[in-house]
C-alpha cells in the first residue's frame, strides 16, 4: 500500500496537489475544531458559528474526495498491473514464451533474437495507456547533463550545449513495458508537448529491454 501511495503522489497533476494539500489543510481545520469544542479554548456565536460550520463542510467534503479518488486511482493502477502481467506471460502461440518475454527466442521458435532491441511485445501498450499512466509534466525542469551516455536513471533530460531540446525516457518496467523514449517540442508560452518514439511499422510507442538500449536511440535522434 505505501507503494501505491507513493507512485499516485508521483503521478498527481498541479490540481490534484492542490487538491490533496487543502485537504490535509482541512484536516487541521477539523482536528483544531475538536479540541476548542472539547477545551472550549474560543467561544463561537451567531455568525461566526455559521462561517465555522461551512469550513467544517467544505473540509470534510475535500477529505472524502481525496481519499476517495486515491482509493479510485490506485484500485485501477492494480488491476492495470495485474492486466500487463497476464499479456506479458501469455505470449504468442508459437515459439517459447519467456524468451518472448525476455526478447530472444531460440532457433526453434524460427524467428531471429533480438528484434532491434525491443524487449516486449507491446501491443497491448498504445501511447494514450503510456500518457494515462506516466503523465507528461511539461513544467519541469530537464536535468542538464554534458553527454546522453551519463543518463543512469529515468527522467527528463537536457544537454548543457542546448538546454532547450528536451528528452525523457520512461521506466515502465513496473507494467511490464520496458523503457520508453520521448521528445518534447514548445516552448514556455505554447506549452511543451511529449512526443513518444514510435515503432514506425506498428505505429505503437517502441519499447526498449534496458536504460541502454533507450540511450543508444536517444543518439541517433539527436
Amino acid at each position: 500500500m505505501q507503494k501505491d501511495i507513493k507512485i499516485w503522489f508521483s503521478r498527481l497533476t498541479r490540481t490534484g496537489k492542490i487538491l490533496l494539500y487543502s485537504a490535509a489543510v482541512g484536516l487541521v481545520w477539523l482536528l483544531l475544531g475538536i479540541i476548542n469544542n472539547i477545551f472550549n479554548i474560543v467561544e463561537i456565536d451567531g455568525a461566526l458559528r455559521i462561517v465555522f460550520i461551512v469550513m467544517n463542510v467544505i473540509a470534510i467534503l475535500l477529505i472524502i474526495f481525496v481519499l476517495m479518488q486515491a482509493a479510485a486511482v490506485i484500485y485501477m493502477m492494480r488491476e492495470e498491473n495485474e492486466m500487463y502481467r497476464e499479456m506479458m506471460t501469455k505470449g504468442r502461440r508459437r515459439g517459447n514464451s519467456m524468451e518472448q518475454v525476455g526478447g530472444r527466442r531460440s532457433q526453434a521458435s524460427m524467428t531471429r533474437k533480438g528484434a532491434q532491441s525491443q524487449a516486449f511485445s507491446t501491443g497491448f501498450l498504445t501511447v494514450e495507456n503510456i500518457n494515462q499512466k506516466y503523465p507528461a509534466r511539461w513544467h519541469k525542469k530537464p536535468k542538464l547533463i554534458s553527454e546522453w551516455k551519463e543518463i543512469k536513471e529515468s527522467g527528463i533530460f537536457a544537454l548543457e550545449s542546448d538546454p532547450k531540446v528536451k528528452i525523457e525516457i520512461i521506466d515502465a518496467t513496473e507494467m511490464g513495458g520496458g523503457y520508453f523514449v520521448g521528445t518534447w517540442e514548445g516552448n514556455k508560452v505554447m506549452k511543451y508537448k511529449r512526443i513518444l518514439v514510435l515503432n514506425k511499422k506498428t505505429g505503437r510507442p517502441l519499447s526498449f529491454s534496458s536504460l541502454r538500449n533507450a540511450k543508444k536511440k536517444i543518439s541517433k535522434l539527436i
